[in-house]
């Protein structure tokens, strides 16, 4: 099929992309050994089959809020100075929603940790509206009165410190009493745009003749191929997974001249670190070695987004690569009772072995989590991220495997990261590739102009999706963050 599928492409003079040609995944890591790529993220998801295509060039989809929320303080809490006297503590402004709401209520319980390292619960006895700690906050934001059911406990002025994350109890009611605010789970709107990527190589008519098309064997298949083809598809894979990690959505108004001399608005999306920067958590582990130990962390991590999935996929820099390698050996040796790739094939690649095996993966078992790892070679290129201005090298993504995130509102089911493409009324903008034929001899292909020599382009309409960023983490080289 793949044979038959480029042989054609080339006498009749069109051409498709790389991803089209149906080539087996081993085939297609030669290819990029070959040439040079690397392996992408974009490799990646389109291994885990991670990608859809969309009908317009916006896609909003939804999130469900928590079912249960903390509340953080701003400013050190005043009162308290006595046993069982009030405490004052004012709700970060962070914390007060659009419509001017937050989530605690009078007559809620508050759990409050004592310097004597116990817990007591107090009581919300009164919420009053309050100024913004800062003049350039939206919102103003309310100072809640706590008092304690202990009459014992002295809180102390500034007991509750600026900054402090505190949960809720359970609500305390006398007899014959009302009922309280009600509350209500909202949900999030995730609003996904796409972009526009666009690449062109040329060549001339000798360079043509002279280029080598032909593999004779790749794994005992015949196959053809072209070197400044694989150029142009493997730099705009280049563009492409800039784009999905780091695109910045244009709310600056950039505009461009189109053909017609009218301005149009830069297609832009937000990329996946990008958003994990707002809604992600955060594995720092220090700019010298790896403590395997670290990992630690995921699983509690998981399970405080109530995350059921025990498998991940941990894409790091060749940097951390080098680094858990070191720092895994010993543990594999001693601690690690080896992983299960079947089971990582289920839950990853829908029980497709040979996609799980397309990649250059590494794999262990630590805190009850199966880590699924991959090098991103994107990440260490000396000219692009892996440039020592930037942390790329030394960081990595983890995302949990197999989990699918449920839109409230469509009912629809999305992949919890991927990429979409415009593919709608038999466009297909996935990756098009085209040409413009010059006096080149090129067999089958149209003069479209007198000169010796041909223009390849190759553009993708693309979209990052990403939903539950939240259950993610961000791998960084920081003592803290």
């Amino acid at each position: 099929m793949a044979d038959n599928q480029l042989v054609q492409s080339i006498y009749d003079g069109t051409m498709s992309s790389l991803h089209d040609f149906e080539f087996p995944y081993q085939i297609k890591q030669k290819l990029y050994q070959r040439y040079g790529q690397g392996q992408f993220a974009l490799d990646i998801m389109r291994t885990f089959d991670n990608e859809f295509f969309i009908k317009g060039k916006e896609l909003n989809a939804h999130e469900e809020g928590r079912i249960i929320n903390t509340f953080t303080t701003v400013e050190d809490s005043t009162g308290g100075a006595t046993a069982g006297a009030a405490v004052y503590v004012k709700v970060d402004e962070a914390d007060v929603d659009s419509n001017g709401d937050v989530l605690p209520r009078k007559d809620d319980t508050v759990l409050y940790k004592h310097t004597d390292n116990k817990t007591y619960e107090l009581l919300i006895t009164d919420k009053s509206a309050s100024s913004a700690s800062s003049s350039t906050s939206v919102y103003d934001t309310y100072t809640l009165t706590l008092e304690p059911f202990d009459s014992t406990l002295t809180v102390g002025s500034g007991g509750i410190a600026d900054g402090t994350e505190l949960s809720f109890g359970a609500t305390a009611y006398a007899e014959y009493t009302g009922m309280p605010e009600a509350t209500s789970r909202g949900m999030f709107r995730r609003q996904f745009k796409t972009r526009i990527s666009k690449h062109k190589k040329e060549m001339t008519g000798v360079e043509m003749a002279r280029e080598r098309w032909e593999e004779k064997l790749i794994d005992g298949k015949k196959n053809l191929w072209n070197k400044a083809y694989a150029d142009l598809e493997f730099q705009l894979d280049h563009q492409i997974e800039m784009g999905l990690f780091l695109g910045q959505e244009n709310t600056n108004s950039l505009t461009q001249t189109d053909r017609n001399g009218n301005s149009k608005s830069v297609l832009n999306s937000k990329g996946w670190w990008k958003w994990m920067d707002e809604l992600s958590g955060k594995l720092t582990f220090g700019t010298s070695d790896f403590d395997i130990f670290t990992l630690d962390e995921v699983e509690t991590h998981l399970r405080s987004e109530d995350v059921t999935s025990g498998a991940v996929w941990m894409g790091v820099g060749p940097g951390l690569m080098k680094k858990l390698e070191n720092a895994g050996y010993e543990f594999v040796q001693q601690y690690s009772g080896g992983t299960d790739f079947t089971s990582m094939v289920k839950r990853a690649f829908n029980g497709n072995e040979e996609r799980a095996l397309g990649t250059d993966f590494s794999m262990y078992q630590k805190g009850g989590v199966i880590f699924y790892i991959t090098v991103l070679d994107s990440f260490g290129k000396a000219k692009g991220l892996g440039n020592s201005t930037y942390d790329f090298n030394d960081s990595g993504m983890i995302v949990p495997m197999n989990t699918k995130i449920k839109d409230p509102r469509s009912g629809s089911m999305y992949d919890n990261i991927g990429v979409g493409y415009m593919n709608h009324n038999g466009v297909n903008r996935k990756r098009v590739i085209g040409m413009l034929n010059g006096t080149t001899g090129y067999t089958g292909a149209p003069i479209i102009n007198e000169y010796d020599g041909m223009e390849i382009m190759a553009l993708s309409h693309y979209m990052p999706f990403i939903m539950g960023a939240n259950q993610m983490m961000q791998v960084l080289p920081y003592e803290s963050y």
